[in-house]
């Protein structure tokens, strides 16, 4: 059962690239025609059977990817028990009439290996586990990802400089490969063979740095999932004033945002140039304008309210301990 593969484990980075890989080259050789992908929010059963084992005399290959089957306990590719049990089943019950040419992908970042289906997927189809890469890895990764754009043999940085980047930025690759291409186009603009430590630090972000904004981009989609993000936050340490100032600059900026968006500034360019920050916050924030003027009222008292907590705390009349627990009572108003 060579064509049946499990892709599995949690780099979700590496499975990604392995599938975009898998992909383009089909589509190349047979047409995008015969790619089916069904996500784990859009399992029909009926379509997965038609993809998988229908076509006529004249049918080409075909590749199906299937997200969440095995179910996924990764909440952004859990499939419903509802959808997932008869997409389950037919894979079971007709694994052996999928027809021999056909390639299924199944996508699993982190299934739970005690169910039955995991079981049986493990044992009838080819296993392709992507674990994440440990930090002497991590080294080859950031070195090829920047390159000079116009010859990519080249190394922006020196290793010593890779093992610096990952120190900061931390182990997920999405980040590196992110903070790594920033370089490229920064080295590109300003026509540099090589960068220097404090170009690099100037414009890498750290991982606390990627953890706020995972914290801002929750607080306007899903204020829900701030919370434990506040919790991991104090739990490692993370010093109360400098959490308090990364917020309120960045929902400053936000509110900028929402300004340039009222007097027709559209471009990401000319908001960074207006704000005066770097290219990358800009266009993070301008392509969810839409989504902040929605929440602007209460984006504005939170901002008000962070500025309060930190001159009450300064100045005495709040207590320091007191201030994680106030951070989440202000989020949790934002619905």
């Amino acid at each position: 059962m060579k064509t049946k593969l499990l892709f599995t484990w949690e780099s979700v980075y590496q499975v990604h690239e392995a599938l975009s890989y898998r992909k383009d080259n089909f589509v190349n050789k047979y047409g995008k025609e015969w790619l089916h992908i069904f996500r784990h929010d859009e399992l029909d059963v009926g379509q997965i059977q038609s993809a998988l084992m229908g076509g006529g005399f004249f049918a080409a290959k075909s590749l199906v990817v299937i997200y969440g089957i095995p179910r996924d306990n990764i909440t952004t590719n859990s499939a419903k028990a509802a959808e997932a049990q008869p997409v389950e089943e037919l894979l079971q019950k007709h694994r052996e009439q999928i027809p021999e040419d056909n390639i299924l992908i199944l996508v699993s970042y982190k299934p739970d290996k005690r169910t039955k289906s995991y079981k049986f997927f493990s044992k009838h189809a080819e296993l392709k586990e992507f674990k994440p890469k440990k930090p002497k890895d991590l080294v080859p990764f950031v070195l090829s990802r920047a390159t000079n754009l116009q010859d990519e043999t080249k190394s922006l940085i020196s290793t010593a400089q890779a093992q610096m980047i990952i120190a900061s930025v931390g182990p997920t690759m999405y980040n590196l490969a992110h903070e790594s291409q920033k370089l490229q186009y920064y080295a590109q603009y300003h026509q540099l063979e090589m960068l220097s430590d404090e170009q690099i630090q100037g414009l890498i972000y750290s991982q606390s740095e990627w953890d706020n904004f995972k914290i801002l981009d929750s607080i306007v989609t899903d204020p829900s999932k701030v919370i434990p993000l506040i919790d991991e936050a104090r739990d490692d340490g993370t010093d109360i004033f400098q959490f308090l100032g990364m917020l309120y600059r960045w929902l400053k900026i936000i509110l900028w945002v929402c300004e340039l968006h009222d007097a027709g500034v559209t471009s990401s360019k000319e908001v960074a140039s207006t704000l005066k920050v770097h290219p990358f916050a800009a266009s993070k924030q301008r392509s969810k304008a839409q989504t902040f003027q929605s929440k602007r009222t209460q984006i504005e008292s939170l901002y008000l309210s962070l500025l309060h907590m930190d001159r009450d705390i300064k100045t005495g009349r709040f207590p320091a301990e007191w201030a994680w627990v106030q951070i989440k009572s202000l989020v949790s108003k934002i619905g």
